[in-house]
């Protein structure tokens, strides 16, 4: 059972995704473009969503999972 009287905090982030070179070598370990947060204190729920721009390509599997694209990214 959870503690109601704590503070809860939940964190979820997403990325470009690693990018590989054509010999599968690691050449980025990717860049953050979204932290998200919910904070649940004394019953009351505050949610934060954060998007980072960034030069880092995106793999096409990353966009597929998260649902964000580079347009998205573009003003932030």
């Amino acid at each position: 059972m959870i503690d109601i009287s704590k503070t809860l905090i939940f964190l979820d982030t997403e990325t470009t995704g690693i990018l590989k070179d054509d010999k599968n070598q690691i050449i980025s370990n990717g860049d953050l473009i979204q932290l998200a947060y919910r904070k649940i204190e004394n019953g009351v729920q505050t949610d934060k969503n954060i998007f980072v721009n960034t030069d880092t390509k995106m793999e096409i599997w990353a966009m597929a999972t998260h649902g964000i694209y580079p347009k998205l990214l573009q003003e932030k």
